[in-house]
């Protein structure tokens, strides 16, 4: 008999014996059987097709390695006419093959500098895989995007800085951070605080410390001024702007700063004083103590440091910034006080 009869025959007879209810119970048992069958299946075949991806993607990297290394290291190699094997040519005609040899040809890149790099520079070029990741920022997929703008940044492709500096303000983080390096990067070396202009989301911690890192490894073009930042609408730009120039030893900052450090907007006053105090100045005194009481709180603290630091010896101030109800203060006050008496 038909297993199909089979159901229906036991459908009826619960139906009679128990009634529409057991029924009703029978049916939702059986749908989520067969959910939880079809469920199964789906997850085997997906295992399945992700394993033959990863084999695939092992085969061709293991194809793809040993090309790039002899390109490396084969000092007779001629960088402006590199020879392409036909087995590495036809392994390079899908989406997904491409995007393999690019991650392994960016892999490799990072770290390399001199002629290694340019080697490798070239032969992406060669096989137009830098017009492939240049695709890549039309797509509505941010990771897509992000990944796209790193290749063109790893290979130092300049003629992309303009397509790039659209996506500054990218709605996802990953995609706004990878797009300020590479614009950073890849941008003017004589105008390279431009970009910062174009930029109106606030900078983040995370994003802050990337273009930090980028421009402490960059000493071919060091920096001698962050002024230009001080100016622009962006506050966080601002803020950025000011640790630099500590961070850097810009003295060419210092007017400007002192400036900012009566600014009024607390965080900048902030600072800007703490900026001045690394760059070693102490034209402020004066002004900052008689700023003091004014103050909030988180600025006070930073004025009594800047004080201290700069050798501020007059203890009447100390005296009576021991009596400030906040307990940080008058610590700070009665160790600024210590050291001159």
């Amino acid at each position: 008999m038909n297993p199909v009869d089979n159901i229906a025959l036991l459908s009826r007879y619960l139906e009679h014996q128990y009634g529409g209810g057991m029924l009703f119970i029978f049916w939702l048992i059986c749908t989520f059987l067969f959910f939880a069958v079809l469920f199964l299946v789906m997850t085997m075949l997906s295992r399945i097709a992700k394993d033959a991806d990863l084999r695939f993607e092992n085969d061709l990297k293991a194809l793809f390695e040993p090309f790039l290394l002899e390109l490396l290291y084969n000092e007779n190699i001629d960088t402006e006419r590199i020879d392409i094997p036909e087995t590495i040519a036809k392994k390079l005609e899908t989406r997904f093959q491409k995007q393999i040899f690019t991650d392994v040809l960016v892999r490799l890149n990072k770290g390399l500098d001199g002629d290694l790099s340019r080697r490798l520079r070239s032969l992406y070029r060669l096989l137009k895989l830098d017009v492939f990741s240049q695709s890549k920022l039309k797509s509505h997929v941010w990771h897509i995007q992000a990944a796209g703008i790193d290749e063109l940044r790893e290979m130092r492709v300049v003629e992309c800085v303009s397509f790039i500096e659209k996506l500054l303000n990218h709605p996802h983080g990953l995609v706004r951070s990878n797009a300020q390096l590479a614009v950073l990067e890849l941008g003017n070396p004589e105008d390279r605080l431009a970009m910062f202009a174009l930029i109106n989301q606030p900078l983040t911690d995370w994003e802050q410390l990337r273009l930090h890192e980028s421009m402490k490894n960059r000493s071919e073009h060091r920096m001698s001024s962050f002024g230009a930042l001080f100016s622009v609408p962006n506050l966080s730009v601002v803020v950025f702007g000011i640790r630099m120039s500590a961070f850097f030893g810009c003295t060419n900052d210092i007017p400007a700063l002192q400036r900012l450090s009566t600014d009024s907007r607390e965080v900048v006053r902030l600072e800007a004083i703490r900026g001045l105090m690394y760059l070693g100045d102490f034209q402020m005194q004066n002004s900052l103590a008689a700023q003091f009481a004014q103050e909030s709180l988180s600025v006070q603290k930073e004025i009594l440091h800047y004080l201290m630091q700069t050798g501020f010896d007059k203890s009447s101030f100390y005296r009576a910034a021991l009596m400030h109800p906040s307990h940080e203060v008058a610590l700070l006050a009665a160790k600024g006080l210590a050291r001159i008496d």
